[in-house]
């Protein structure tokens, strides 16, 4: 992480891109892994002085609170434009002038580069789904749920609650570390979470929340969590600064007690084998497991979902594990959707 911090000061220092290319094209030598880091780099860039004006300016005739919080979340973050905000806000984006330098603009791959970094994405999706892995669902959630169930009796601290959680509801690690994502009872088995640190519909408050199953009784895992943050003594991170602090701890957690490490895999795997076992223990109605997948994840396409559903977790599982009842979900946004409000899908009574 240090190098690329000090990739992306060299750039705002005008160091020619180029030259800044040479040095990590050296450090990073597969295609996909460079278009990753260098992404990571332009989002580290300082935003030119004339990009700052122009949105303090917009924001002067920005009456409507959440107009302007989408504007501000886009200017800070360098987000992107989505189909579901309103006109005002694609205006004032759309007038904005650039908010990289023509230097940090230039820190890209080759078109070339760019469609073999896409050739690339699409091989592994296919090798990925081409075999399951093979992993023991009942004994994995049972040993989850008995840890939400009774959190203060859990010797593994806060890599075993978080995993446990990570099971039960399908959120990333950072987002149960963070100490600021909130956790809400819905039904007895579906919560409502705001929190989601990949957003590719972000713009409200009342956007950022989503409805998803979760596989122990929703008022468990509040509490589970609760408990989680006292033995982190509530501290208070961002995303990035939660990552960097505990997942190498999550990791050898992960490869070295049971019944984690016998699924020989890594901790967010944990979000595809939820969501398999989502597929199978609730009521979907005729959705497709595609279309379950991509909601209750938070993505906004098919395909990024692909690799979330690549685990076999067992005949006795889909034999023997109660059903938990109708699924609830959060539809994807659309172009027709502008307010951003979490409908709640209760799947069966759909026409």
């Amino acid at each position: 992480m240090k190098f690329l911090v000090q990739c992306a000061s060299n750039i705002d220092a005008g160091v020619p891109a180029a030259d800044v290319m040479r040095e990590m094209r050296e450090r990073f030598t597969t295609t996909t892994c460079l278009s990753s880091k260098l992404s990571l780099v332009r989002s580290m860039c300082c935003p030119t002085e004339a990009y700052s004006k122009a949105v303090t300016m917009a924001l002067e005739a920005v009456n409507d609170e959440n107009a302007r919080r989408r504007v501000e979340s886009i200017a800070t973050t360098g987000g992107r434009l989505h189909a579901s905000d309103p006109e005002d806000v694609r205006a004032i984006v759309c007038s904005l002038p650039p908010r990289l330098s023509e230097n940090a603009r230039a820190l890209r791959l080759s078109r070339n580069e760019m469609r073999e970094c896409k050739r690339c994405q699409m091989t592994h999706m296919i090798e990925k789904n081409k075999v399951r892995t093979l992993v023991d669902g009942r004994t994995l959630l049972a040993h989850a749920r008995s840890v939400v169930r009774d959190p203060t009796r859990c010797k593994g601290g806060i890599p075993e609650l978080t995993l446990s959680l990570c099971l039960v509801t399908g959120r990333r690690e950072c987002e149960l570390l963070n100490g600021q994502s909130v956790f809400t009872p819905h039904t007895p088995h579906s919560l409502v979470f705001q929190g989601q640190a990949k957003k590719r519909d972000e713009g409200t408050v009342k956007r950022d929340e989503r409805i998803i199953p979760c596989l122990s009784p929703s008022q468990e895992v509040v509490h589970c969590v609760a408990h989680l943050r006292a033995r982190q003594k509530h501290v208070i991170l961002n995303n990035k600064a939660s990552s960097r602090r505990y997942q190498s701890y999550l990791s050898r957690h992960m490869h070295g007690i049971s019944p984690w490490r016998e699924t020989r895999t890594h901790a967010h795997s944990l979000r595809g084998i939820y969501t398999c076992m989502c597929h199978t223990l609730f009521d979907w109605g005729l959705h497709t497991d595609a279309y379950v997948s991509m909601c209750i994840l938070g993505h906004t396409s098919l395909t990024e979902s692909l690799v979330y559903t690549t685990f076999a977790i067992g005949n006795a599982f889909r034999i023997e594990e109660a059903q938990l009842g109708v699924g609830h979900l959060t539809p994807p946004p659309s172009p027709a959707r502008q307010e951003g409000d979490p409908t709640e899908e209760s799947v069966p009574d759909e026409s």
